[in-house]
Order: C-alpha cells, then structure tokens, then sequence
C-alpha cells in the first residue's frame, strides 16, 4: 500500500449578503475571524466569565473546542507547539470589495475537520449573530444568505427557521505518488506565513513548505481525529531538497493585528504569489495539493496559507 493521507472535513460555500454600504479591511480573513470567535462565544459559552481551561465543560463545548482546541491528549506529538491547530477554516479570497454595498454578496469558504464538524450548526448560528453585529470597525451587518457544498447541495437557505440538514463529512485523499520529474506551479492564493528555525521564510522553498504541509496533515488527523496519516515524513522531506526554485513571482504581503486576547499586535504577514519549482517533483504533487487545500503554515483560522498546485 503506498504511504498517504484520508483526511475528513466539512467543507461548504457561505454565501453572505451585505445590509448596508460601509468600509471593509483589506484583510477581511482577519476581521471575519475575530468577530466569529466573538460570536461564537457568545452564542455556545455556558460560563464566558471564566476561562476554559477552569470551566466545568472544558473544552466540550463549541467554543473551547474551536477556539481554545487542548493539546494535552497528544502531548508527545504537540511538544513544540503551546496550542494546538485550530480545526477550523474560514477563508475569505483577496480582491473582494473593500467598499461594501447594499445587497453585495461576500463569499467565503468554511472548512471543519475530524470532530469538530460535531459544532457545524453552532458555527452556522455564530455567523448569523456575526452578521448582526456587523463587520469591522463600521460594524456592516449582513445575513447569511445560503451554504451548499461545493457539489451545489444547499445546506442552509436565509430565512428559514428549521434544523440544518445534515452535512456529511467528505473524505480527501492524498498519496506519496511516484518518482517523477517535471515541474510544479504554487500558487499563494492567500498570504502564507511559514518559520524555518525560528526565522520567517520569505522566499519559497520546496522542502519547507512540503514539511509544513505534511505537519499540518499530520497534526489534523491525530489531534482532531480528522483521519489516517500514513507518511514517512522525513526521508520525503530530504529529496525534497533536490528541487529548485526555477521562477519566483511571490511578493512579501505584511499585516499587522492586534490581539485583544494577547495585548499586543501580532504580525499575520506572509508570501503570495506564484512559484514555479523544477525536479522530481511527482512524488509530492498530490500530498502538496491537499496540504494547499486545508491551508499551510501559521495563522490559518485567519484564512491563511491557502495554496493550489499544478504540476506540469
């Protein structure tokens, strides 16, 4: 059996509908993230006057389990990491208007992996309430307007009040393929933030971010139950190496947030772009496109490290 990944998610296309005109950051992943964890906590905390770590749900509930996930189950595999990932996305695509409208629609991309697709409906009622508190610092309201699957299955329709239906998990595939040599396009469809020994990569480099896909892989499937990792990580990570950078069209995008949670600002930089890499690169198309897929690197509840991959 070839060595690979079965990685399950909730993946659906929410499609929201502005209330009325307002401005939008140009990083609408940041501010759609704090404002969900905002709501989220509001909608599913029990006890929000306590921390969760000293509640008496824990982690079990919505809120703890998305936005506070414990690594102490897995404390040999987390060693190196204070938190553990997030098992949630929610991606929202650069080149949306920043100038909202009456009646605009805004699109995003919600991702929910291993049990957290547990909380869906909480996720949905948390959207709901983000959209009437509104976006931003001008607080734009909107409603949710429709979720379906990307196979066009609508999940949820605005306005009716009824339970959601139920969504099933799919299951995404991925295997060290072949020894093959060609070339391989990567394109950073949203700033992706990666750390190399202790200091952040501003230039692609093959080997890194395939050892940080297969990390993150890694960590979904054993910490959120998210399905079976079967990869000999190290020795692919090694030829890896043998592949060049042969174009680089990526650019340094910075940001700066700051963290209520923290007290500080927390930098949210990262590379996108497109990058063309040349060797025997096969073997790693398809571990690669799905690593894209559920995002790299760090900061990836913001909508960070979204990748596609084409080899050729």
């Amino acid at each position: 059996m070839p060595q690979g990944v079965h990685l399950g998610a909730v993946i659906c296309d929410v499609l929201v509908r502005l209330a009325h005109s307002g401005h939008l950051s140009a990083y609408l992943g940041t501010t759609l993230r704090g404002g969900f964890g905002r709501a989220l906590r509001e909608v599913a905390c029990a006890n929000p006057s306590v921390q969760c770590r000293d509640c008496l749900l824990g982690w079990r509930c919505a809120y703890g389990y998305l936005f506070d996930t414990p690594i102490t189950p897995h404390a040999s595999l987390m060693r190196r990491y204070t938190h553990a990932p997030h098992p949630f996305v929610l991606r929202v695509l650069p080149g949306q208007q920043r100038s909202a409208g009456p009646d605009q629609d805004l699109k995003m991309t919600l991702l929910l992996f291993g049990r957290a697709a547990e909380y869906f409906p909480y996720v949905v009622f948390a959207l709901q309430r983000l959209g009437e508190m509104g976006l931003g610092a001008e607080r734009v309201p909107f409603e949710v307007n429709s979720i379906t699957t990307p196979e066009g299955q609508l999940i949820y329709e605005g306005g009716k009040r009824q339970p959601l239906l139920p969504v099933a998990p799919v299951v995404l595939t991925a295997t060290v393929g072949e020894p093959r040599s060609g070339r391989l396009g990567l394109h950073f469809r949203t700033p992706t933030r990666l750390r190399v020994e202790g200091q952040v990569l501003r230039q692609p480099d093959f080997a890194a971010i395939l050892s940080a896909g297969l990390r993150r892989l890694e960590l979904l499937c054993r910490v959120h139950g998210a399905g079976t990792y079967d990869v000999d990580a190290a020795p692919l990570v090694a030829q890896a190496r043998e592949v060049k950078l042969v174009r680089d069209a990526t650019s340094w995008r910075d940001h700066v947030r700051y963290s209520q949670r923290q007290g500080q600002n927390m930098p949210l930089g990262g590379l996108t772009g497109w990058a063309e890499f040349a060797g025997e690169v096969g073997q790693f198309a398809s571990l690669l496109r799905l690593a894209g897929l559920v995002h790299i690197g760090k900061d990836t509840a913001f909508g960070h490290g979204f990748c596609e991959i084409e080899e050729y």
